[in-house]
């Protein structure tokens, strides 16, 4: 009997039982020879010798496909999209900072993803944990008009208000955005980016915020941060309590650093803990880097930014050189191999280097890093993994649209500020 579908391959081999049994975490990966092989967390081996591959092996195929050209060094990366790159580029000749915060001014919660409605506990906990940790960063909190009050249907209501909330937001000093989800890339035409650089507030958010806050600096050529959503993040819950994972010391200090002294320090400081909070020694690795990375930040989610949000008027196209920060680079390995060639092809790796951040589900071999390896090594982009940033604790805080500096010896991203 038949245990694989016909589509895994058209090899007679993929007929025969395979060894092992297939994970949820298993994924489609792209072979060298243009066949769509199945891997599992086991690594079952086909029948025959012509598609019995290694780990790397398939790495490599995944990222190296015969379908691109055999260059070498930068070359490809600097040819390929160069049109693309040039049509249509966006932002404002000039970037500005926001206006520098002092104790005492308020911060303004704003939902544009995901909403704290009252029928569930844990998000109503997350409204105390936003007044908690203005408190500890000696802010006044406001919340947004219709903060706890849009469902969680994705109506024409729910995206008005949405709207109205974040433009609201944009009058005070600190907008910080609260909660995850999906739902932010249909504020991007609502925003009121004249209002978001006349202003100039600090506005921070991660994950599906990498949409709101890359598209303020393309758009209103405003600096903002990926850093933690307001009230941090209540998925982790360990206890139910959705502040006591998330709202420590460490944190506040990456905000306050990142804020007051414009500097991050993204290296692991052993012992961290992924986003299942199980810990991990990561130690940073570096390919075929400088001593030191110079150039505009931007980046955050690598779903929302490079799948989604990369070639559009929403997303940063600078000239020069760049410093592309992506985080959460475990998912199906093809689709990071689709995303980066869709970034390669608009230019973005064109004088850039990339910076990957966590968290880090992996283990010897795995695909992720070695193609990630391969893939920047192809196209001579500098590569520095296991940063500390993103879906990470502690969280650190990186600047989109600033002129920043990366030292690649103390792992430490300045950059200037008000």
């Amino acid at each position: 009997m038949r245990t694989t579908p016909k589509s895994r391959g058209p090899c007679a081999c993929w007929g025969a039982p395979l060894a092992g049994k297939p994970s949820a975490r298993s994924s489609f990966v792209y072979h060298g020879r243009r066949q769509v092989v199945w891997r599992t967390e086991t690594e079952p081996q086909p029948a025959c010798n012509r598609h019995r591959n290694s780990a790397t092996d398939t790495a490599v195929a995944i990222f190296m496909p015969e379908i691109l050209p055999a260059t070498t060094g930068r070359t490809h990366a600097l040819d390929g999209g160069r049109a693309a790159a040039d049509k249509g580029r966006t932002m404002p000749s000039e970037m500005v900072y926001p206006k520098a915060i002092k104790p005492g001014d308020s911060v303004c919660f704003c939902t544009p993803s995901l909403p704290i409605v009252p029928n569930r506990k844990e998000r109503i906990d997350r409204r105390q944990a936003c007044v908690e940790w203005a408190a500890a960063l000696e802010l006044k909190p406001v919340f947004a008009p219709n903060f706890a009050r849009h469902s969680e249907v994705y109506s024409h209501e729910s995206r008005k208000m949405r709207v109205d909330d974040f433009n609201f937001a944009l009058d005070y000093p600190f907008v910080s955005i609260v909660g995850g989800g999906g739902g932010a890339i249909s504020l991007l035409d609502g925003i009121d980016y004249d209002k978001a650089r006349r202003n100039r507030p600090v506005v921070m958010g991660m994950s599906d915020q990498t949409k709101i806050v890359n598209a303020i600096a393309a758009k209103a050529g405003l600096v903002t941060f990926y850093g933690p959503n307001g009230g941090f993040g209540h998925w982790y819950q360990a206890d139910g309590n959705p502040r006591k994972d998330f709202f420590t010391q460490k944190t506040l200090e990456e905000i306050r650093s990142a804020l007051w002294e414009h500097k991050a320090h993204l290296a692991p400081t052993g012992g961290e803990e992924d986003a299942a909070w199980k810990p991990l020694e990561l130690r940073p690795e570096k390919f075929g880097c400088p001593e030191v990375l110079e150039g505009m930040t931007f980046g955050g989610h690598w779903n929302a930014a490079a799948q989604t949000m990369s070639g559009t008027e929403y997303f940063p196209r600078p000239e020069g050189r760049k410093l592309i920060f992506l985080e959460a680079l475990h998912d199906v390995v093809l689709n990071n191999f689709i995303a980066f060639e869709r970034m390669r092809i608009m230019g973005y790796w064109r004088d850039a280097a990339l910076l990957c951040g966590g968290p880090f589900w992996e283990k010897p071999g795995d695909a992720v890093r070695q193609g990630l390896m391969d893939y920047c090594a192809r196209h001579g982009i500098p590569l520095v993994y296991h940063l500390r940033f993103g879906h990470f604790h502690p969280i650190s805080v990186l600047p989109v649209g600033a002129q920043a500096r990366f030292d690649t010896r103390s792992l430490k991203l300045t950059w200037k500020g008000e």
